[in-house]
């Protein structure tokens, strides 16, 4: 490390193998493409450029270090829990450094105005199943924007996010065609070199939120946090990171305002990169000591084993050049890692399935507009299919349950009949079947025995239930109902 100050022990950040595939001159060259098709159409000014991602807070904070004795194996900080709750929030910059307020989406079943609490008063919030964001709370977002970004037909806003499936619908489409945005997509699994939000603003938002819940669960020993405090942990933590500074870097180190686009001719692998260093050496100092060692190799050959190890010394020093001067000589040439070892080259994946490859597109383009149609269409067919199958479940169940339920009473009244005694034929007349259970049953006049028929009008007793031609009864009836003879003795 002292040989060589430009070289230094680093962490390296953890990069998945989609990024790695995904971050390729291709895919970026098509945005950058249509980036500059946008601005050379319709001169957008950085004022009207946003950018929207979504970052996940937790109730649970990432402590930062702490100093400790020196020796101590285990040093603790207490947290909330051992896993919390995760909450979205969906926040938007501009170009210009303008912040749109944040938009949270938390994970429960029904919204509580506690949940704002400490809040600005421009911040909203909504209710998911998962806490993630979905179509048609993206489309809740979509209006919040436009009531601060003010865009519209004659001055349209551009605004730029990845292509995550939530943002792709045709109800966003229809929404932002009426209003004037234009949605520009970035290319898959690209966002940590691309989306202003992730390289400027996210990562001292996070450390700031994480902070705030340290001081939080310092203050108020025992108490935890929930989800009716990580608003206002949220918001002291925002207002103290958005400025200018950061919204504006964010953008020019993307390259997308100003246009600068990344050097795509520097983008390689990550696990084929060739890491090229400098040798310190003249070439009067290489030949020097290449005449050195073929000069020790001879001596080597006819020396005494018994020479001591006095003698070889001065050989050593002298073939050994001093680190001091090779540092303090200009660099004659460059040596990449590929010349000396053999780097592995990352084989091109085979999918088994053919899957359509995604990439930057403009979102609210005509052609879009079909692709989304049919989209939704069979979004439709598969929602009408599963409410089919699950209609068809329903009444599958329900037609086991009834089996079931004739199974048991037919097994009782087999039980009741064999504590009874052996009455065969009372057994087949609890044998009914289920058509016969459906018929209607047989009723006769209690005054005059005549069996029931449909062209006369008849009455039923509330008491005893019995039934009789209205005709055949003195028609008087009380508060609760007709009442027969046989039951008022």
């Amino acid at each position: 490390m002292k040989r060589h100050p430009r070289i230094s022990l680093r962490r390296p950040e953890a990069t998945s193998l989609n990024r790695i595939n995904a971050f390729n001159k291709a895919d970026v060259k098509v945005f950058y493409d249509n980036l500059k098709d946008i601005q050379n159409k319709h001169h957008i000014q950085p004022d009207k450029i946003f950018n929207v991602d979504e970052t996940s807070i937790s109730t649970v904070q990432k402590n930062s270090k702490i100093l400790a004795e020196r020796g101590e194996k285990q040093v603790g900080k207490a947290t909330s829990a051992e896993r919390g709750s995760t909450t979205t929030v969906v926040c938007a910059i501009s170009a210009a450094g303008q912040y749109i307020p944040p938009f949270f989406i938390f994970k429960r079943k029904r919204m509580n105005a506690l949940l704002l609490k400490g809040s600005n008063p421009n911040m909203v919030a909504s209710v998911s199943d998962s806490g993630w964001i979905n179509d048609s709370l993206f489309i809740d977002w979509l209006q919040h924007f436009i009531s601060y970004a003010k865009p519209s037909l004659t001055n349209q806003v551009l605004l730029i996010l990845d292509n995550h499936e939530s943002h792709i619908s045709l109800g966003a489409y229809n929404l932002c065609r009426d209003n004037g945005i234009i949605m520009l997509t970035l290319p898959p699994h690209t966002s940590h070199k691309l989306q202003p939000l992730d390289l400027t603003f996210f990562g001292p938002l996070k450390s700031a939120y994480y902070q705030e819940c340290e001081n939080y669960m310092s203050d108020r020993l025992g108490k935890p946090i929930t989800q009716y405090e990580i608003v206002e942990l949220f918001t002291n933590a925002f207002n103290r990171c958005s400025n200018l500074e950061k919204a504006a870097s964010g953008f020019k180190s993307a390259g997308i305002y100003p246009y600068r686009p990344v050097d795509i001719d520097t983008i390689q692998p990550y696990c084929s990169q060739n890491t090229s260093f400098q040798i310190t050496r003249t070439q009067t100092q290489n030949s020097a000591i290449n005449n050195q060692v073929s000069d020790n190799q001879i001596a080597n050959d006819s020396i005494v084993e018994v020479a001591t190890i006095e003698q070889q010394a001065p050989v050593l020093q002298n073939l050994v050049p001093d680190p001091q001067n090779l540092i303090s000589q200009d660099c004659s040439e460059q040596v990449s890692l590929s010349d000396i070892v053999e780097l592995p080259v990352m084989s091109p994946k085979i999918y088994k399935r053919n899957i359509r490859k995604k990439k930057s597109i403009i979102l609210t383009s005509t052609p879009i507009k079909d692709r989304l149609e049919e989209k939704e269409n069979k979004k439709r067919q598969r929602e009408s299919k599963d409410t089919e199958k699950k209609s068809k479940k329903q009444a599958e169940t329900k037609r086991r349950k009834r089996e079931d339920e004739n199974r048991k009473e037919t097994r009782k009244v087999r039980k009741n009949l064999k504590n009874i005694g052996d009455f065969g034929h009372l057994e087949e007349k609890y044998k009914k079947t289920e058509k016969e259970k459906n018929k209607n049953d047989e009723y006769f006049c209690i005054f005059c025995n005549e069996k029931y028929n449909n062209s006369e009008t008849w009455i039923m007793c509330h008491v005893c239930k019995n039934w009789a031609h209205e005709l055949c009864t003195d028609q008087q009836s009380t508060s609760t109902g007709y009442k027969c003879d046989l039951c008022r003795t």
